[in-house]
């Protein structure tokens, strides 16, 4: 059974935690700086993106739904909002777009739910 995507960030934040890196301060760079700033070493490079998306992709899609509805537009005008998103020329690249949009997501959640 695939964990959360919540509970892969939480993962990732105790690993390095180990490492002596602060989980506040990656949840700040992540949502003030996104996953483009390679922040999250996992997911640079489009395989790793591409697999992340073909992983969670329901939940990803959930996501962006639940968006869309709180801004009252459907998802396709959504995701053309997204930073990034003009720039899509191809199929890993949207899934690129997508799997950043989900984890910025989820880390701006445990941000303001204070889950340092």
């Amino acid at each position: 059974m695939t964990i959360s995507i919540t509970e892969w960030l939480n993962e990732y934040l105790d690993e390095n935690e180990e490492n002596g890196y602060s989980r506040k301060n990656i949840l700040e760079d992540i949502t003030e700086h996104g996953c483009q700033s390679g922040i999250i070493g996992e997911l640079i490079y489009y395989k790793d993106t591409v697999d992340f998306y073909d992983e969670y992709e329901d939940e990803i899609w959930e996501r962006i739904n639940n968006c869309a509805d709180s801004q009252g537009v459907d998802a396709h005008t959504f995701i053309s909002q997204l930073n990034g998103s003009k720039t899509v020329m191809s199929g890993d690249q949207h899934k690129n777009l997508l799997t950043w949009f989900a984890v910025e997501d989820v880390a701006w959640e445990m941000r303001n739910n204070g889950e340092y």
